[in-house]
């Protein structure tokens, strides 16, 4: 008897320990289930329209969801007490299974959308991240492109107030024009490295955004197709002047030469006719 009043007094302890997690079980999945839509009303709205951002917008959006992460953050201790009550409640010896998962299932939905707040707002973040990084990239590669052609465009207006006036000096010039045109290759790389990027931003920006990065596009094209047409232009003319020099001193030579061949044949032809005399 003493042994079956035990028994029974375990018992009566166990359940009422079952039911003082199920009341607090209940009580707490009440008090959040508000709080839980609207989290999940809120974190929606962030993830609408994330491809169509502008800069601006998306970097406050990026801010609104960070202060979200912090709010979230902010419950989680409450809402793992929960997680462990629900879980004490699952493994109480003595209670019908059925029955209980009946009676918890309202927590256990909960519980799963709470769990995927916080992976929801990291991927709405890591979505506007790969956007910022993507126009963060074409203004880089757009400001290299330009740097690179603007510096060459000064060497080349610099070049062209020397002329050269000697074959020497022609050849050195045409030298100097080639090694421009070398680095003018080099600066396509930077272009087309732009245009790529470009030609992935374009899609995602808005009217006034990409109303912006058509004018960065063509800034660096204008100079890059005024440079090809300036240094094809500027090399051609050289590499003749250079010729025309080189010409013109052989033709000198060659007439200097038929001069001292005239003189020598004359000084000749005037010593046969002293010896002769």
């Amino acid at each position: 008897w003493k042994n079956v009043c035990q028994q029974s007094a375990e018992r009566k302890q166990r359940i009422l320990t079952t039911w003082n997690l199920l009341q607090q079980l209940i009580k707490f999945t009440t008090e959040y289930k508000t709080w839980l839509s609207k989290q999940e009303t809120d974190i929606a709205a962030f993830e609408r329209d994330l491809s169509t951002l502008s800069k601006e917008e998306a970097a406050a959006r990026q801010k609104a969801v960070e202060t979200k992460l912090r709010e979230l953050e902010a419950q989680e201790v409450p809402l793992n007490q929960l997680a462990q009550t629900y879980a004490k409640l699952m493994m109480s010896a003595g209670v019908d299974p059925e029955n209980i998962q009946s009676l918890t299932m309202p927590t256990k939905v909960m519980l799963a959308k709470w769990r995927q707040l916080g992976p929801r707002c990291h991927a709405v973040i890591d979505v506007i991240d790969k956007d910022v990084k993507l126009r963060r990239d074409f203004e880089k590669a757009q400001q290299e492109a330009v740097n690179a052609l603007t510096s060459i465009q000064s060497e080349l207006e610099r070049l062209q107030k020397q002329q050269p006036s000697t074959p020497a000096e022609a050849q050195a010039a045409v030298k100097r024009i080639e090694n421009l045109e070398a680095k003018l290759k080099q600066a396509g790389e930077k272009v087309e490295s732009a245009d790529k990027l470009a030609a992935e931003t374009k899609p995602k920006a808005k009217q006034d955004e990409l109303t912006r990065i058509v004018t960065l596009i063509t800034q660096y094209t204008t100079i890059w197709r005024e440079l090809q047409t300036r240094i094809i232009t500027i090399k051609t003319e050289w590499i003749a002047k250079a010729a025309a020099a080189a010409s013109g001193i052989a033709g000198a030579v060659a007439e200097a030469a038929i001069t001292a061949t005239h003189a020598s044949e004359a000084d000749a032809s005037v010593q046969v006719n002293t010896l002769s005399q």
